[in-house]
């Protein structure tokens, strides 16, 4: 998947993938990226390898967008995943999802997404009751996953962060 990231754009909140590697290649401008305690500038023409169940987060602290390359392997519903993310960030006009929307997203995808900054066994707790009322309460805007609607993912060639901090 590609990524186009604004001045300022980020995927909060840090993160930890269980079961999936990233692998990001730089296409244009400078990437930031933390693993664990170790901050990387991530320049065009570089790569890096997040390995699974290492806390990590990127963002463009530039002044110009950064185009780069993102692969997650296993795939597993990465792409529905990001592309609703953002989806989300983008109807907020904000770099965060709506509490709803990011819930329910978590919850459709047990065991690929951990917050980093939320306890496991209160993420386990609280993921789904908050996914479950946003949806009661039509909160959520969140495209189902294609398996529930028996089709196929629709292939973005690319999908663009808003800055962060709005």
């Amino acid at each position: 998947m590609e990524v186009l990231l604004p001045p300022g754009g980020a995927v909060p909140p840090p993160r930890i993938r269980p079961l999936q590697v990233e692998s990001l290649e730089v296409l244009e401008g400078t990437l930031r990226v933390q693993v664990g305690g170790d901050r990387f500038e991530v320049d065009a023409g570089d790569r890096l390898r997040v390995e699974a169940k290492r806390l990590h987060r990127w963002w463009n602290a530039g002044k110009g967008t950064v185009r780069f390359r993102i692969e997650v392997t296993p795939a597993l519903n990465r792409e529905w995943m990001i592309r609703e993310i953002f989806a989300s960030c983008n109807r907020r006009g904000s770099a965060k999802p709506s509490l709803w929307d990011g819930a329910y997203i978590i919850a459709q995808v047990p065991g690929e997404c951990s917050l980093g900054s939320v306890p496991e066994p209160i993420q386990r707790l609280a993921v789904p009751v908050l996914a479950a009322v946003g949806r009661m309460l039509g909160l959520t805007k969140v495209s189902p996953k294609a398996a529930e609607e028996g089709r196929s993912l629709r292939r973005d060639s690319s999908t663009t962060m808003p800055p962060l901090g709005t």
